[in-house]
């Protein structure tokens, strides 16, 4: 039944471009079903409500080496299935660089390659971005922890000149290093939205013949991360 609607609410701004994607004529039987209960599904908080986080920069800066094998996302993508589950990979080469012009079942199959973190050197980042998206600290939360630490760091009559400044070193650093770690992420993101959504999903909902072979199950293929309508953010309960 094509009428069914996901009981979650989203967003206004979520709805306004995700509309589309909520209900698609899926082919598969029990597909729709299935992506109801994935639109409906919610995690619990992954973080206890009191937690510290150390952050100092070589932290931030190692969070950025996503290439690095032993980097989180990078034992995540070696865990994930070799081949697709819900469209043909059968004999395509993950290393294979797609160009732009090629049909888009094999440009759907070089973006699924590039979310695995494989395929063309200049798209690997797309599946480091999409595991972020699931493991998002937004900008403002950063900026207001910084702001709060300066002030502490400057307020505070028990340290000495020498210990402050050692401290106020550290804040330096780190704040350096997301500042610059930030920009690359929202690039990546901005990036990952132009080829995902504005182009993989918009063929897969496409009634153009150009796009048959693009069916609407890849939009919870289980071989790649998903795209989540929204970040999900960790936002930390306490200023520690």
């Amino acid at each position: 039944v094509h009428g069914d609607q996901p009981l979650v609410r989203y967003s206004k701004q979520v709805v306004k471009w995700a509309r589309p994607y909520l209900s698609p004529c899926f082919h598969r039987p029990g597909a729709l079903k299935c992506w109801i209960q994935i639109l409906n599904s919610r995690l619990p908080t992954p973080q206890p409500n009191k937690i510290r986080t150390i952050a100092p920069a070589e932290v931030i800066r190692a969070l950025g080496d996503y290439l690095n094998p032993e980097h989180p996302w990078q034992q995540y993508r070696r865990r994930l299935p070799s081949t697709a589950c819900l469209f043909d990979t059968e004999g395509f080469d993950p290393d294979r660089k797609v160009s732009q012009r090629a049909p888009p079942f094999l440009r759907l199959q070089g973006y699924w390659s590039n979310s695995r973190g494989d395929g063309n050197s200049e798209d690997v980042d797309l599946g480091f971005s999409l595991w972020k998206r699931d493991h998002w600290i937004p900008r403002r939360v950063v900026e207001a922890f910084f702001k709060l630490a300066y002030r502490i760091l400057e307020e505070n009559d028990t340290w000495s000149a020498e210990q402050k400044a050692v401290i106020k070193r550290d804040l330096d650093a780190a704040k350096a290093a997301w500042l610059e770690y930030a920009v690359d992420r929202t690039r990546r993101s901005d990036r990952l939205r132009a080829k995902i959504v504005h182009q993989v999903w918009e063929w897969a909902v496409s009634k153009s013949p150009k796009f048959a072979k693009v069916d609407p199950e890849v939009l919870f293929e289980p071989s790649m991360p998903g795209y989540s309508y929204e970040y999900l953010t960790w936002i930390p309960k306490t200023m520690n």
